[in-house]
């Protein structure tokens, strides 16, 4: 575990205790007694600087073992094994092996079964380099090719829900995930994945409670990421512009200021925190193609 120095009072204390603004350390007590409204952070540069040292998701102290990176946060092997079959859930990974032994062990060498393996081979690739739209395509058309065997349907659900989702088609997201619950109704990346869908429905239809309640059934099964409480703060800001809320407002600024400090740079987080940040300055609500149109470069503070 990696130790540093609170420049407030001077204690140390263990680095993942500690939150940087403005380019200087600070404890978390001393955070919360300097800055005692959360909201007071929202115009400092707030960031947190993850020890290497210390598994960011079992929390495990692995002492001067420099652990491998999940994006910007420390992971051990053993929760990046447990990570990778959360997001790959174990039957669609189990049905690629039975449609190997389908090939392999088949007394006669049927064509449509081998094009169907190699395509869906390939989805499974395109997928684990977050390639949604190509696995999606390549797991519809193996699909086509054995209609026959259920399992390469439900598998092709999963691939194309992602797609769906990822590109903000809520609705069609929706209906492929509930197709999946129906057969798995206890597989948790299903049921998460259904939730990010029907947060995506309530926002499209206006129903920014539900884009709420959704958004927060998904904190309380994945636990907190930049995505979800971004998530969170944009349907709080909505709440806010659509009822004048300011006690919504407030809640808006905590959960972006939280999903700040967590320190995910990437493109896709910025962006996500751009867009909360126009809903609740210009109180606006559009869409994130509307928002992508308008300001193709990003929105800033002097522009409406």
């Amino acid at each position: 575990m990696k130790l540093t120095g609170c420049s407030d009072c001077k204690k140390v204390v263990p680095l993942n205790d500690t939150l940087i603004i403005d380019n200087v350390y600070y404890c978390f007590q001393c955070v919360e007694s300097k800055y005692p409204n959360e909201g007071e952070l929202f115009s400092h540069d707030v960031r947190k600087h993850y020890d290497d040292t210390v598994c960011n998701t079992c929390k495990n102290d692995f002492g001067d073992e420099v652990l491998k990176m999940n994006s910007h946060y420390p992971i051990c092997d053993s929760c990046i094994v447990l990570l990778r079959e959360k997001i790959f859930p174990k039957w669609v990974k189990a049905f690629f092996a039975v449609l190997v032994l389908i090939i392999l062990f088949s007394f006669f060498w049927n064509l449509k079964y081998y094009q169907a393996y190699k395509e869906y081979s390939q989805a499974n690739e395109f997928y684990s380099h977050g390639d949604f739209t190509n696995a999606s395509k390549l797991a519809l058309s193996a699909n086509s090719k054995v209609p026959n065997v259920k399992r390469l349907e439900f598998s092709s659900s999963y691939f194309h829900g992602v797609d769906l989702l990822y590109k903000g088609v809520s609705t069609e997201a929706y209906n492929e995930f509930y197709k999946l619950q129906n057969e798995y109704p206890d597989d948790n990346v299903v049921n998460s994945l259904l939730y990010y869908a029907k947060a995506g429905m309530a926002f499209d239809s206006g129903n920014y409670q539900g884009f709420l309640d959704a958004s927060k059934k998904s904190l309380e099964m994945d636990g907190a990421s930049p995505a979800i409480l971004t998530a969170i703060a944009s349907a709080y800001a909505c709440i806010y512009v659509s009822k004048d809320d300011e006690e919504a407002k407030s809640n808006c600024i905590a959960y972006l200021d939280s999903a700040k400090a967590m320190n995910d740079t990437s493109a896709a987080a910025l962006a996500y925190f751009n867009k909360v940040e126009y809903r609740l300055f210009s109180k606006k609500i559009i869409s994130s193609e509307e928002f992508d149109k308008k300001f193709p470069n990003g929105w800033q503070k002097t522009e409406n």
